[in-house]
């Protein structure tokens, strides 16, 4: 079997390298291609279907969304079903969500997302649970893959689970743990960040993926930094995120440069000030950076208020 493969590999590569393109499958998929491209590690027998399997949780497909198609993994008891949307993805999981409530399914855990610093919609891969000890147990992961708003829901009639915890158990457990996250999002200077969509990509629906977050705080400061993977400017970008900052109530003070400015806002009677910065590096990668601090001396301190000085 391995010389097989290893012959077709390099008659393959033979028939690209003289030019000839392989044709490709716009509809049907062969099933061996079909289980080499699932991602979920499984042995056994493999089923694929265009519409919910049998074996999956009964829910209603809301309206404005289609079925792409279901699987099951018989040996390792894994169902999944795949639907798409025309919605903004956060608002297509939005609309499933209370679709899957209506059907009196109760939501076991909802992650909660930063909801501020730098986002895109390209990492957002919330995970949401929701059970029903008499219609089954679902998880939603909601995908953007390139102009395509997926979500994947996988599911299964047990509600019980190895522990022996029923669907309350989990629910009130759930609930502890989503209280303790939604503590530390909102602790400190954290829950004054303003929050930054990065922009839509030229000519497409799709925003670029933010890679390499990291925070940090301390002695009345809170900062962030990322990269985002763009084909626009950091001007561009800039410009983009100033909007945003307007948009959030915050005032401008100083445009330093057309990729860095500073800036102002009042909260509960607390000035605050920030520093956004676009920095430039690799071909269609930039370096993005926000700043926040409530003591105006630390903000002049560190230039955001003082003339930039010269880097030697």
């Amino acid at each position: 079997m391995t010389i097989r493969i290893y012959s077709i590999a390099l008659v393959t590569t033979t028939i690209f390298a003289f030019g000839i393109h392989a044709a490709e499958l716009n509809q049907e998929i062969p099933v061996g291609l079909a289980k080499a491209l699932i991602q979920i590690p499984f042995d056994g027998e493999v089923r694929f279907y265009d519409s919910p399997p049998e074996t999956f949780p009964e829910f209603t497909v809301p309206d404005d969304f289609d079925v792409v198609g279901g699987v099951t993994m018989l040996d390792a008891g894994l169902s999944q079903v795949v639907l798409s949307s025309g919605h903004e993805l956060s608002v297509g999981l939005n609309l499933l969500l209370d679709s899957l409530q209506n059907d009196t399914y109760v939501l076991q855990l909802k992650m909660p997302q930063m909801q501020r610093g730098f986002v895109s919609d390209a990492n957002f891969t919330t995970v949401y649970n929701l059970c029903n000890d008499d219609l089954g147990a679902l998880s939603i992961r909601a995908l953007r893959r390139g102009s395509d708003n997926l979500y994947a829901i996988s599911g299964n009639k047990l509600t019980i689970d190895s522990s022996g915890s029923t669907c309350g158990d989990r629910i009130a457990s759930a609930a502890e743990s989503y209280n303790r996250m939604e503590q530390i999002n909102n602790r400190g200077m954290r829950a004054d960040f303003p929050l930054l969509s990065a922009p839509l990509e030229k000519n497409s629906d799709s925003q670029g993926s933010i890679i390499g977050s990291r925070s940090s705080g301390g002695n009345g400061y809170y900062e962030t930094s990322s990269q985002l993977t763009t084909g626009h400017t950091a001007p561009f970008v800039h410009i983009y995120f100033t909007e945003q900052l307007t948009n959030q109530g915050w005032e401008l003070v100083q445009d330093i440069s057309d990729q860095e400015s500073n800036w102002r806002i009042t909260i509960e009677d607390r000035a605050l000030f920030g520093e956004l910065k676009i920095g430039e590096t690799e071909e269609g990668v930039l370096n993005l950076y926000f700043r926040i601090s409530k003591d105006a001396g630390l903000y002049i301190e560190d230039s955001l208020l003082s003339p930039r000085r010269s880097s030697n």
